[in-house]
């Protein structure tokens, strides 16, 4: 994760000498040109390249997967992500609970914490607000099938391949103003996109894309057409051309 490495480079300087070390450097996604600028503006462009990694889903094991429980709600959101501060699954509790949404809510990852007000929020209402934990990756995709918005109110992301999968599956993607998301998930054309921690934003869209089976449908395709793009064979292809590259300059020089 991009903000994770900033701040290891940060505490210990001295690692960043592995850019200049490695014979390439390859980044998920575009922004991390300009966010690791600062430790390699000194290095040749060059040396980096941008492979977006793959998400394919066998559709047809996924249709042999037992469905996910019936809806407890009208609506079902579902949350795929560990638990933890960057991934701000308190964001989501406490605008559904503050707006009174008649929504269930399915969160998928482990617990590493949540805030004091979302913990509260989720003991009172356990069937509304749901902790699954850690699933099997078929289980996980059952429950991202059932979804009717597919929700993910990150601080930060590098490349969040839940959102991907949400996409194959043609779910309605509500997600934060991240660099991670720039050119690929664009608000009101694929998606909807709000500032990161805006409780009431979050709320209000998820009003609106409830209120509007059309919208949801619309933006679900245009979801899955992007997410079609960025699969495992273009992926491996992608990288295999970095290696060989390496390789071939290896050979050149010998070293």
């Amino acid at each position: 994760e991009s903000d994770v490495a900033l701040r290891i480079l940060t505490r210990n300087p001295e690692w960043a000498g592995a850019f200049a070390v490695a014979a390439a450097v390859v980044y998920d996604m575009p922004f991390q040109r300009d966010f690791f600028r600062p430790f390699t503006q000194h290095l040749p462009p060059e040396k980096f390249d941008i492979v977006p990694g793959g998400v394919d889903i066998d559709m047809a094991a996924l249709a042999r997967q037992p469905p996910a429980p019936p809806k407890a709600r009208p609506f079902r959101l579902v949350h795929v992500g560990t638990l933890e501060p960057r991934k701000r699954a308190e964001d989501i509790i406490c605008a559904v609970d503050a707006a009174g949404l008649d929504i269930e809510c399915i969160f998928c990852g482990k617990l590493y914490g949540l805030e004091p007000e979302a913990r509260a929020i989720v003991e009172r209402e356990p069937d509304k607000y749901r902790l699954l934990g850690v699933l099997p990756d078929d289980e996980k995709l059952a429950w991202l099938a059932s979804a009717d918005v597919f929700c993910l109110a990150s601080d930060s992301e590098t490349q969040a391949l839940a959102v991907y999968e949400a996409a194959l599956l043609g779910k309605a993607l509500l997600l934060t103003d991240l660099p991670c998301y720039r050119d690929v998930f664009v608000h009101g054309r694929n998606c909807f996109i709000v500032p990161r921690r805006d409780r009431a934003m979050l709320a209000l869209s998820l009003r609106m894309l409830l209120a509007s089976p059309d919208l949801r449908t619309r933006l679900g395709q245009a979801a899955r057409r992007t997410a079609l793009r960025f699969n495992n064979a273009v992926y491996f292809a992608r990288f295999d051309a970095v290696i060989a590259a390496v390789a071939n300059l290896a050979q050149v020089t010998g070293v």
